[in-house]
């Protein structure tokens, strides 16, 4: 688990907890649910179960108020901010004097700093990091190594950054990115860079871009490859956003295909190389719903059926395989990354002959993504679908985006 050996963990974490159960061990069952609340939250697969075990666990051991400081943050994971700020407000009655002082204490702040940060509450954090403090250098232990979370600088920095006190976070950050390497806790390592790009993106010196960029650039290859879906999203919209492109655009038809494909799954491996990679491609027409409203719904289904023609033309040219049409939105699937790329560059040349003569233009938007080897549906569709969408979601038209790894390949 602190490796980011996910599947690994979850097997080994349900053997202990038959083992447990087989000995009659009562501690067994809120240990495997530790393990477990830690797991999913670092694959991004949170939900209204974990709310739920959360709360039994909270009432069942009321000496440990580590399981509310949990429901707290799983509010926050969950958009849940009026129920979030309720359990923070609760349990900072006396700005957590009262939290017990015991072995579970550096996970109960570091469980809380994470929805203090989200909160922006710089007086609560002020609390917390005095409390924190003298856990620094020191690893957050959850029990007898149930689970770790890595350095307990992270939580520090974090909480330096939200009171802006930047010299001081940036310290917090380092170390804590020196003491998870020498761990080899990856999924803290890319936390860790997320966390302290924020920080240098908020503070905003001179270099401070630069070093963020090259932080979320790792943090986001190193979720990639560990299958850690959220932190994949944030350090993404938070890289497009110290690039100046905007990412609160509404919904478009790549969303909504990629949406539709994360629903239904379907199966890929045909479509895949032989070392079992499949080359993502998401395209729509720029502005279509502008279009929509301007030419009519006669004039629109016209234009549609003639883009999606040649869309079509160009997959069939170079041996891709229609995953899902929604609307203007196409998710491809190519087993040669090259091919992929010849596909777009030949598509966007299609369109650009297309309007010399049309009436009414065609701008698409393309992006490109290879995924990594199909193992698990879940971990396919989680990591590199919603990666290819994104990437296609910030391409202007006329423009094919693709990810680092696409360019390496070819």
């Amino acid at each position: 688990l602190l490796e980011g050996r996910f599947q690994e963990a979850q097997r080994l974490a349900q053997q202990a907890l038959a083992v447990g159960q087989r000995a009659q061990e009562q501690n067994a069952a809120q240990m495997f649910g530790v393990q477990m609340f830690i797991l999913r939250s670092q694959r991004g697969e949170l939900g209204e179960a974990d709310v739920a075990a959360a709360r039994r666990f909270a009432a069942q051991y009321p000496a440990v108020p580590a399981w509310r400081c949990a429901l707290a943050f799983l509010y926050t994971e969950l958009g849940r901010e009026e129920e979030a700020r309720a359990e923070f407000d609760d349990l900072a009655k006396k700005d957590f004097a009262d939290l017990p002082q015991d072995g579970n204490l550096p996970i109960a702040l570091g469980t809380l700093t994470e929805t203090c940060v989200v909160l922006g509450d710089a007086r609560r954090a002020a609390a917390l990091y005095e409390l924190m403090l003298p856990n620094a250098g020191q690893a957050v232990v959850v029990g007898v190594a149930a689970t770790c979370n890595g350095s307990a600088s992270r939580p520090l920095g974090q909480l330096a950054a939200t009171m802006e006190r930047w010299e001081e976070a940036e310290e917090h950050f380092q170390d804590a990115l020196d003491m998870n390497t020498k761990m080899g806790a990856r999924p803290w390592v890319a936390q860790t860079q997320h966390d302290y790009a924020s920080m240098l993106l908020a503070r905003d010196e001179p270099g401070d871009r630069e070093k963020a960029l090259e932080l979320l650039t790792q943090a986001l290859d190193a979720a990639q490859e560990l299958g850690m879906k959220t932190l994949v999203e944030r350090a993404l919209a938070l890289k497009l956003q110290a690039q100046g492109i905007d990412t609160t655009a509404p919904q478009t038809s790549i969303d909504a295909v990629a949406a539709v494909v994360q629903s239904e799954q379907p199966d890929l491996r045909s479509h895949a190389a032989p070392d079992g990679t499949v080359t993502i491609l998401f395209t729509d027409i720029e502005g279509s719903t502008a279009i929509t409203e301007r030419l009519g719904d006669q004039r629109w289904l016209e234009l549609l059926r003639g883009h999606n023609a040649i869309v079509r033309k160009r997959v069939a040219a170079h041996e891709g395989f229609e995953v899902k049409a929604e609307g203007d939105g196409f998710m491809l699937a190519f087993q040669s990354a090259r091919k992929a790329l010849q596909c777009a560059v030949d598509t966007q040349r299609a369109f650009a002959e297309r309007n010399e003569s049309a009436d009414e233009p065609i701008h698409v938007r393309i992006g490109l993504h290879t995924g990594e080897a199909i193992k698990e549906a879940d971990d396919f569709f989680g990591k590199n679908v919603i990666l290819a969408a994104r990437i296609a979601g910030q391409a202007q038209g006329g423009e094919i985006l693709v990810s680092s790894l696409l360019k390496e390949l070819t």
